[in-house]
């Protein structure tokens, strides 16, 4: 398949991928909007939590913008272009962390974060990419985590990477049903319908291989999934 027919394909997933994130994190603020409306009209304060709940909406549609302004105006030429720069992946963890933590408390979930060791504080990597992967995987262990469960982010190092994994406590993904995601993630190129695979995680695949990277992925039924990351250490 000729190159530029693969990245018009690329260029095409990840607009569908980003505008549906727009379109979630748009209905998110919308709703919180309709409570807000039918308690003023009714005479009603509008709580407090309801209040700080729009701020957080709004802050994470305003986040999920700026993400597709920044694709848009550098990527768009060059989606499988890697762009390196200096960049402290546990800041911009944390940061997509505090923007889902909302929707982390209506379910219960607690969220821990752990470093091993030294990690470093500059990682010479491509930061949209990067901020992508862990935002697919992180906000999809939300979604399917059950209530009062935990979801753990692990950073490491070992010799010429850096590994960040990302782990749920939900129902486990079925043997059968793992090998397919295994499959969609690990798909050298863009496929003709990765909807049907997953979006979220095809192109978590895509982009964790642009930046020269591993996934692998462990379930077991009943107890969780695991997602881990080895990218290469450049700092």
């Amino acid at each position: 398949m000729p190159d530029e027919t693969i990245a018009g394909r690329a260029k095409d997933v990840f607009f569908q991928h980003i505008s549906h994130d727009i379109r979630g994190a748009y209905f998110g603020v919308a709703s919180i909007c309709a409570i807000v409306y039918e308690k003023v009209v009714s005479g009603e304060e509008v709580p407090l939590p309801v209040a700080q709940s729009l701020i957080e909406a709004s802050r994470y549609y305003k986040y999920l913008l700026d993400q597709f302004l920044e694709f848009t105006r550098s990527k768009i030429d060059a989606v499988e272009e890697v762009q390196e720069e200096p960049f402290d992946p546990l800041v911009e963890v944390r940061h997509i962390v505090e923007l889902n933590r909302h929707l982390a408390e209506e379910k219960g979930i607690g969220v821990d974060i752990r470093v091993d060791g030294a990690f470093p504080r500059n990682i010479l990597t491509d930061k949209w990419k990067i901020t992508r992967i862990f935002y697919n995987v992180f906000v999809n262990a939300l979604k399917f985590s059950p209530p009062g469960s935990r979801i753990l982010i692990g950073f490491a190092l070992e010799t010429g990477h850096w590994i960040l994994k990302v782990s749920d406590q939900g129902k486990g993904i079925p043997p059968e049903k793992l090998e397919r995601l295994t499959l969609s993630l690990q798909t050298e190129r863009p496929i003709d319908n990765p909807e049907g695979k997953g979006l979220g995680l095809f192109i978590t695949g895509y982009l964790t291989r642009l930046v020269g990277g591993e996934v692998s992925v462990e379930s077991t039924p009943e107890t969780g999934t695991s997602f881990l990351f080895r990218f290469p250490l450049k700092s």
